[in-house]
This record gives C-alpha cells, structure tokens and sequence, in this order.
C-alpha cells in the first residue's frame, strides 16, 4: 500500500499519470492463481499463501523492470497512453473469463471447456477473441456474467444485470 502511495505521488510529480497497474495486478494474479493447484497438498494454507504473494510480486516486478526501460522514456500524455494501451492489451475477452474457469477445474483443458461453455451461455462465444474494449455496453455485461459463471459458483445472485440499458445495448 505504502508503495502504490508514493509511486502516484512521485509519478504526479514528474508527469508520469500510470493506467497501467491492472496489467501488473493481473500478471501477479494469474501466477498466483496457476502456483495454487500446482503446490497441492502437503502445504499448508499460510504456506500456500506466502508462496503465491510473493511468487506473483517477483512475476509482476519482472513485468514492471522489463517495460520501464522503454516506457519510462515517455512524458506526460504519451506515458500515460503507452500505459494504458499495455493494459488494454493483456484485456483479451476470453482471456478474461478462463481466468475464472481456472480457479474452480482440473487444468488448462477443463478451464478452455468451462471458458467456452460460459461464452455459449451469455451469448457471446463469437466474440471470444475481441479485446474488452471492442465490446458494446450490453455485451460488456454478458462479460461480468460470463466471468461470474466460470468460477463455478454455487448460488450466483445478479441483480439486475441489465439494469441502466436500453434496448440497443441489450
């Protein structure tokens, strides 16, 4: 937390507006998410725990030492744009939902299985490999619950998941 803080403070001091820290989140997430099934039994939970922190901050700070040599040659808008356009990029829409399928299977196969079944289900399998921002309001929903929908859930409570649409964005 301590980190994030001074990061916005010395990246506002010297014109570096960052957008892209959802691209080091998520990298640390999904090797965080991929080390769990792959400890397995033995190890205990704080074990676990410790091991996918830290295993997801080395694989994000790798990330981050790899882009800042050319990135942090930009200034102002031009940093923030090349930041933002990073983050865009690692948003692929299927990419999205087989991280969810991921925590609830048995491996990559039944992830790509779950990942499927959950585009079919919202009615938008066709749109599997569109970037997230290639997508309209109503299908940007269909996302959310296609999200929702690979992690398995017992009970999945959606109010309204159309609410604030009208009926072109359905």
């Amino acid at each position: 937390m301590g980190l994030a803080i001074s990061w916005s403070i010395l990246g506002g001091f010297s014109g570096h507006w960052s957008f892209g820290h959802t691209l080091y989140i998520g990298v640390g997430a999904f090797v965080a998410g991929n080390l769990v099934p792959a400890l397995g039994a033995g190890w205990s939970t704080f074990g676990i725990l410790l091991t996918c922190m830290a295993s997801g901050g080395i694989a994000s700070a790798l990330l981050a030492l790899i882009l800042a040599y050319p990135l942090l040659r930009l200034r102002g808008i031009y940093f923030a744009i090349a930041m933002l356009g990073l983050a865009e990029l690692s948003s692929e829409l299927a990419s999205n939902v087989r991280i969810g399928a991921l925590f609830g299977s048995d491996g990559p196969r039944d992830a790509d299985e779950i990942t499927r079944d959950a585009l079919a289900l919202t009615a938008i399998e066709s749109m599997g490999n569109l970037p997230a921002t290639a997508l309209t309001v109503g299908n940007l929903r269909r996302l959310e619950l296609a999200k929702a929908i690979a992690t398995s859930p017992r009970l999945l409570l959606a109010d309204e998941p159309c609410a604030g649409l009208n009926a072109t964005e359905t």
